[in-house]
This record gives C-alpha cells, sequence and structure tokens, in this order.
C-alpha cells in the first residue's frame, strides 16, 4: 500500500480595511483556494490540488491548510493572488510550510513569541511594557 505525503502550510489571513476575519470558514478559504489554482494554473491545477486539498484549522488570523506533496508548489503559488474570501478582502501571507501540524505549531509559537518579544520593546512607557507582561502571566497561568 502506498503512503500519501502531505505538506501542510501555515498561513496567516490578514483582514483588509476593518473587517475582521471572524467569519472565515474552512470551506470558504477552501473555495477561494481551489478557485485561485484553477486561474492560474488551470484545469490541471485545479485537479491536482483537489483531491488532498483540506483546510485542517481556522483560528482567528491563522490558518493550516493540507496539500499535497507534489502538487504543492502550485497552491503555494497561488496563495499570494488571493485577494477576496468571501467577499471579503483579505491578504495572505504564507508563514511556512512543513512535513507536519506539529511543525507549523512550533513555528507559529516562535513567530508569536517574537512578536510578543517586539511589542514589550516597543512599549512607550514601563506601565505599557508592565501591562503586556501581565496579560502574558494571565494567559499562562490560565493555560497551565
Amino acid at each position: 500500500m502506498v503512503k500519501l505525503k502531505n505538506r501542510y502550510a501555515l498561513v496567516e489571513i490578514l483582514p483588509g480595511g476593518s473587517v475582521s476575519n471572524t467569519a472565515l470558514t474552512p470551506g470558504h478559504i477552501f473555495v477561494a483556494v481551489l478557485e485561485q489554482v484553477a486561474r492560474i494554473h488551470g484545469d490541471y491545477g485545479a485537479g491536482a490540488v483537489r483531491s488532498s486539498l483540506h483546510v485542517k484549522v481556522v483560528d482567528g488570523d491563522i490558518s493550516v491548510l493540507r496539500l499535497p506533496t507534489d502538487s504543492a508548489h502550485l497552491l503555494l503559488s497561488s496563495l499570494p493572488f488571493i485577494r477576496h474570501i468571501n467577499r471579503q478582502p483579505v491578504t495572505i501571507r504564507t508563514l511556512f510550510c512543513g512535513r507536519s501540524i506539529r511543525s507549523c505549531e512550533q513555528r507559529l509559537l516562535k513567530q508569536r513569541r517574537k512578536e510578543l518579544s517586539d511589542a514589550i520593546a516597543s512599549a512607550e512607557n514601563p506601565a505599557a511594557r508592565q501591562s503586556i507582561v501581565d496579560s502574558i502571566q494571565r494567559i499562562e497561568s490560565t493555560q497551565s
């Protein structure tokens, strides 16, 4: 029996304007990605991607896509050209493409830690810095 190999793409979906991403569902993302692959790579690209494309996680501005290894380049080359999902203006950034969901999770944690340290470093006064640190500690205490 042949094992199908997959890749997992960690993407950030940034809303355009004042629109939030709360209304995006896996189905909306799937349709938008498939349409864009078909637009750029034609029927061949859509057929190659359709069988294994799966939106695994949609959480706020982050999404994880499972894609086939052999046609991953078709999908990844199409992602930057997606401008609308469910008639909402968006910008998609590919953050990471890995072999497992776990590797995507580790990369996301690394990026979020960097964003938090940048926020602490750019705080304008000690009270704002302390407020950020207190928020982080509150989150960590509720998760453990």
